[in-house]
């Protein structure tokens, strides 16, 4: 996996070489030499383009050296004309046949979903109060490593000084103390990641008063000081910012989900579960002091990532995947489970003694045995019936350009078919997919151009090779392909979530987690233990598992 990883990087860099003809000033330069210059514009937008899983196996001096690694390579590539001979102009051209299809498909296929314009603007002003925009802060943040600090600074606001000042001063923020602990404009659904995966902090926030500064409040990364200025309202959400919400309304309406779910309630019944935040230490001592303290207030997350010797959860605050009960989960110790299954959503339970040392828990979820209501499960209907109907839509939408195009198909008997050239694909596949091994159809996946193909291919070979070699590789692609390509955050979560249970050693389950935490996922059990990882319904009356 790490030699892809290379590979990737140094294609990000090659084809951000753009980037560094932009003009910065001198003291931005972090590279310089004959014919190459990289400002930390440049290295910020090439950053930009890195996968985040790939972020987190390298560090960002690492990544400088892939970036100059290709430009080095491109820079003397066209030194040797290598771009004007014929082998590499004919990849050259394909490479922007490719690209172009990309985008295409990605903007008048996928995003429109073969949804008109004027059919979403119809829509929008038929049901506008459906859009009506939800309340809005301006922020500005002071973060620290000590409440100490946090109320200096906050004393330093309210005795007059500019708050800028005060956040360039005091702040360890990177990505806000230059600009004076600016966060920008946002509802509480857009606020950025910091304050996003904190509802605290963001609480704390949307309760201030207009231009008023916050108490020091605590979170698992430091002290924060907030300042809330009035945002200008919009009454309704711009009609851009909603069109995939009101395309996918149009595709899968309210009542077909609700159609589904009353054919289907079998599917959604669930056997008791709970969702545990644990801290591990190695003697009985410290294990009540710290159920003490949590107790008496301090954020168990914290003090999981402070003091728990349990690596696997530590750095999630503690916080374990859900458990079903009966079902054994890989390091959830016999003591553990028996114990956690006596006390209520939101309480603590009391110290246990396993093999690892001293366990202090809290549940914080419980879901108890039948079937989930139907507002628990209707994102996740509408993600999986949207694969069918964007399926559906895309086809229609071809279907359109061919007929556009007055494309004719040969008819059988002749040298050659449009129909046979399709079945045999671009990338040679000259049999069937049936008779493939699972490392012919992860190649072929690989080398399509166009995400839906690949998302299907990577779903078969999960479930026809579910113990394969590849088997871990393709559930990871799944949620990526449908998270990076297709934007389909909810059906994403599912995916990443449905590789952490089946595969949580995998080498990609931090990555998996990774990816969750970053659109605001957890991952979720599915609702039926024998339910096939990434099945998809073949027709309406198929239940989704």
């Amino acid at each position: 996996m790490r030699g892809i990883l290379v590979c990737m990087m140094l294609g990000i860099a090659i084809a951000g070489l753009a980037c560094s003809e932009s003009k910065q000033p001198v003291d931005d330069v972090l590279v310089e030499g004959d014919g190459i210059r990289i400002t930390k514009k440049d290295f910020d937008e090439y950053l930009a383009q890195v996968p985040p899983f790939a972020r987190n196996q390298y560090s960002d001096e690492k990544l400088l050296e892939f970036y100059i690694k290709g430009e080095l390579a491109y820079m003397d590539a066209l030194r040797l004309g290598l771009d004007r001979e014929a082998k590499v102009r004919k990849s050259i051209d394909l490479a922007v046949k490719q690209l172009l299809q990309k985008e295409y498909t990605r903007r008048e296929i996928n995003e429109k979903m073969g949804i008109a314009d004027a059919q979403v603007h119809q829509y929008y002003d038929l049901h506008k109060d459906e859009f009506r925009a939800p309340p809005q802060r301006k922020c500005w943040h002071i973060l620290t490593r000590t409440r100490e600090d946090a109320e200096r600074a906050r004393q330093a606001v309210l005795g007059g000084e500019d708050f800028r000042d005060v956040a360039t001063r005091f702040s360890i923020d990177d990505e806000t103390r230059e600009q004076g602990g600016r966060m920008g404009i946002f509802s509480k659904e857009e606020a950025p990641a910091p304050l996003k995966t904190r509802p605290a902090v963001l609480e704390s926030l949307f309760v201030l008063a207009p231009g008023s500064v916050s108490g020091v409040i605590e979170s698992d990364i430091g002290f924060h000081v907030l300042k809330a200025d009035p945002a200008k309202r919009m009454p309704y959400l711009p009609v851009e910012s909603v069109a995939k919400r009101i395309r996918e309304q149009l595709l899968v309406p309210d009542s077909l989900v609700q159609s589904h779910y009353d054919s289907h309630k079998d599917a959604y019944h669930i056997d008791d579960r709970v969702q545990v935040r644990v801290i591990v230490v190695a003697t009985r001592a410290d294990a009540e002091r710290t159920r003490e303290r949590v107790l008496s207030g301090e954020d168990m997350a914290a003090l999981a990532r402070e003091l728990s010797i349990d690596s696997r959860s530590s750095y999630r605050g503690g916080l374990l995947d859900w458990l079903r009960r009966g079902v054994a989960k890989p390091g959830i110790e016999p003591a553990l489970e028996s114990a956690l299954w006596d006390v209520p959503a939101g309480e603590m339970g009391p110290v246990v003694k396993t093999a690892r040392g001293f366990e202090v828990f809290r549940v914080e979820k419980r879901d108890y045995a039948g079937v989930q209501p139907l507002e628990e499960v209707r994102d996740r209907i509408r993600s999986q019936l949207m694969v069918g109907a964007r399926e559906q839509a895309m086809e229609r939408a071809f279907q359109a350009l061919r007929d556009k195009y007055r494309v004719t198909v040969a008819t059988p008997g002749k040298k050659a078919t449009l129909r046979a050239a399709v079945d045999a694909g671009a990338t040679g596949e000259t049999r069937g997919r049936e008779s493939m091994n699972e490392e012919e159809l992860f190649s072929l996946a690989s080398s399509h151009s166009d995400p839906a193909q690949r998302l299907e291919i990577y779903r078969e070979i999960a479930v026809r090779f579910p113990g394969g070699e590849r088997a871990d590789d393709s559930q990871f692609m799944i949620g990526f392909v449908l998270m990076d390509e297709l934007h389909d955050t909810a059906a994403a979560v599912g995916a990443y979530g449905d590789l952490l249970e089946r595969f949580p050693s995998s080498d990609w389950a931090d990555d998996a987690r990774a990816m969750l935490e970053m659109m605001g996922g957890t991952h979720v059990t599915p609702p039926s233990p024998a339910a096939e990882v990434g099945t998809k319904a073949t027709n309406a009356g198929d239940p989704i598992r």
